[in-house]
């Protein structure tokens, strides 16, 4: 039997994850060089308020903390700004009131963090089907489909302002040609419209009665898709502190 795609990438996949331990070095680096001198106030189960020598972090900052073997450990993202600060975490963060602390921000890293660990789960085959077949997009295989294309009657982008160009009209029709369980990655440089295409392949899946989920790494790329859509259509979930003043109004508050 033969090898598998992925498997035939390990070699790459291993050099891709060097390169971005070698890059988040260099961040951790220069975190150090802004870090914050601080006094932990009070610890709760998702809650932490911290006294900074002087005001640095703004709410919707993810900051970490400078551990004693010289990494930088995740602690949460900012609720409240100014010198004293409260932090929302949802993780063991190992900090106990009155303890001192050297804060920096920790958004970047924890990127780089999100990356390395899917390269591992990879390498160690511990992904699940669907994200098996999104990997294999990448490399060869998985569940593409045909490149079946369903033709738009409106080639004007989500806002009725701006035509799309001819590889943007090609990745929405290849988009709305998508079966079940079927995988399609569109590729490519800043400013080439991806957020544009995101925008109106979901009018165009919600003008024929289908729901479309947009997510992101980063809120902003979410807030972005948003914007381009009609406001009774669209529903913002997010953590409030994360979701920018513009789109407050399509924000959801989710009652347990």
């Amino acid at each position: 039997m033969g090898k598998s795609p992925i498997e035939d990438e390990r070699k790459f996949l291993l050099g891709i994850r060097e390169l971005l331990r070698r890059e988040r070095e260099v961040e951790k680096r220069e975190a150090y060089e802004d870090r914050v001198r601080a006094r932990v106030l009070d610890v709760t189960e998702d809650l932490v308020t911290l006294e900074c020598s002087f005001p640095m972090f703004r709410e919707g900052d993810i900051i970490g903390h400078i551990t004693q073997e010289g990494d930088v450990k995740p602690i949460g993202s900012v609720l409240a700004e100014g010198t004293v600060i409260t932090v929302g975490t949802n993780r063991e963060i190992g900090l106990e009131e009155g303890q001192p602390v050297d804060l920096c921000k920790g958004e970047v890293l924890v990127g780089y963090d999100l990356q390395i660990s899917l390269i591992d789960r990879i390498l160690n085959d511990e992904l699940d089907d669907l994200e098996r077949d999104a990997v294999l997009c990448l490399f060869g295989g998985g569940n593409t489909g045909s490149g079946k294309r369903i033709s738009l009657s409106d080639k004007l982008d989500s806002t009725g302002k701006i035509e799309l160009d001819e590889s943007q009209i090609e990745a929405v029709e290849r988009i709305l040609g998508l079966g079940d369980g079927e995988l399609l990655i569109v590729v490519g440089p800043p400013g080439t419209g991806k957020t544009r295409v995101i925008a109106k392949a979901a009018l165009e899946l919600r003008k024929r009665g289908e729901r479309v989920l947009i997510t992101s790494h980063t809120n902003r790329a979410v807030d972005n898709a948003l914007e381009a859509l009609p406001v009774e259509i669209s529903l913002r979930v997010g953590r409030p502190e994360k979701v920018l003043k513009e789109d407050k109004a399509l924000s959801s508050q989710l009652q347990g």
